[in-house]
C-alpha cells in the first residue's frame, strides 16, 4: 500500500483498527503511578477531577499541533511531558512515513 504522500510502503489499517491498537497499547503499558483521585462534591454528588494545571507543550513531536497547552497529570497518569513524550517517540516511525495523517495529533492528545 502506498502512504497519502505517495512515498514509502506501510500497511494501510483501518481508523478503527488503529485507534483500538492504540488504546490496549496505552493500557498495557504502566504509567508510572496511578492518576490522582477525584475530588468529591457532596452537596451535588459531581466528581471533580484534580486535573494539574496548565504548561506550554515541551514534547518536539508535538509543538506543531493545533493547541500549545496541555495539562499535567494527563488522562494516562503522566505526571510530566518528559515521560509523555518517551511513550509518544515509539510511534515516531508512523508518524514519520505518514501512515495516517491523523496519528500525530491523536498521540499528542
Amino acid at each position: 500500500f502506498r502512504s497519502r504522500t505517495g512515498g514509502g510502503r506501510c500497511p494501510r489499517l483501518p481508523p478503527p483498527l488503529l485507534l483500538l491498537l492504540l488504546l490496549l497499547w496505552a493500557a498495557a503499558v504502566p504509567a508510572g503511578g496511578q492518576p490522582p483521585a477525584p475530588q468529591y462534591n457532596g452537596e451535588r454528588g459531581i466528581s471533580i477531577p484534580d486535573h494539574g494545571y496548565c504548561q506550554p507543550i515541551s514534547i518536539p513531536l508535538c509543538t506543531d499541533i493545533a493547541y500549545n497547552q496541555t495539562i499535567m497529570p494527563n488522562l494516562l497518569g503522566h505526571t510530566n511531558q518528559e515521560d509523555a513524550g518517551l511513550e509518544v517517540h515509539q510511534f515516531y516511525p508512523l508518524v514519520k512515513v505518514q501512515c495516517s495523517l491523523e496519528l500525530k495529533f491523536f498521540l499528542c492528545s
